[in-house]
């Protein structure tokens, strides 16, 4: 069933929630840092799907003075680090709150609940990692560089299944096609960063694969019928995901490169 939003009653009661972000690594503040919530009963929730209340200050500090009396997930981000948010399924689509689409229970394991109550200010301190970067550069098949290439991440969760992964927050994107697309620079080089520990897999895409395969290759003096138009090239260099060499990511940069199997276009 879609989930639509309901009008907020003005006169709901409201309390004031502060606190504050800091770096996990250095204990430093960390300013610019998005405050999220969402509502933990299933009535808030449809009413605020994920909400972002506004972001920290110089100081690494928040303070919102009338949020909606209720119990919340609450969680922050910001680019380069990595939100215990990250790793959880979203749902999002035009017209509709984005949501935290997760179990109760995993939920409960990775994101902290404040409740506010109009009786008296709710503190709670948030924290965020340093994100984890893959970085590498994207090839053709004769060693020069791909430029401007598309680039696609995907988890790798605990039961082994593989999801797109968007380095920006889906909540945060101005459309979908904001939250998949990468693309290399003009050298072929690509940066993913921010990154929550965990498995990954990487692919580069091959453009108008089935023109090139038309134009250059043959069997027999044959050219192929087969319908193999843009793939994505993954890690472990194989167009088949199940086949993808996952890579590890902690802290710190992981580098590899792709190469694309054709030669550049002329």
């Amino acid at each position: 069933m879609a989930r639509r939003p309901r009008e907020i009653d003005p006169n709901f009661p409201k309390g004031r929630l502060f606190g504050s972000v800091t770096c996990v690594s250095t204990g430093f503040p960390l300013s610019g840092a998005a405050i999220k919530l969402q509502g933990v009963s299933p009535a808030v929730d449809e009413v605020f799907g994920l909400h972002k209340l506004g972001v920290t200050d110089a100081n690494g500090n928040f303070d919102f003075p009338a949020v909606l009396a209720s119990t919340y997930y609450i969680f922050s981000t910001l680019p380069g680090y990595a939100s215990p948010a990250s790793p959880l399924s979203r749902s999002f689509a035009y017209g509709v709150p984005c949501h935290l689409d997760d179990r109760t229970h995993n939920l409960d394991a990775v994101l902290d609940r404040v409740t506010v109550t109009p009786a008296a200010p709710s503190e709670i301190h948030l924290s965020l990692v340093d994100g984890g970067v893959i970085s590498g550069k994207v090839l053709w098949m004769d060693g020069s560089p791909a430029a401007y290439s598309p680039v696609s991440i995907m988890r790798v969760d605990r039961d082994e299944s593989r999801r797109r992964y968007c380095l920006t927050a889906s909540e945060d994107a101005d459309c979908m096609g904001d939250m998949f697309d990468y693309l290399t620079d003009s050298d072929g080089n690509f940066h993913l960063g921010g990154l929550f520990p965990g498995k990954y897999i990487v692919g580069a895409k091959a453009p108008k694969l089935l023109d090139y395969v038309r134009k250059n290759l043959m069997w027999n003096g044959v050219p192929p019928t087969i319908n193999c138009a843009s793939f994505y090239y993954w890690t472990g260099n194989t167009p088949n995901l199940a086949e993808a060499t996952p890579i590890e990511v902690e802290s710190g940069i992981v580098t590899i490169n792709l190469t694309l199997p054709m030669l550049p276009e002329p």
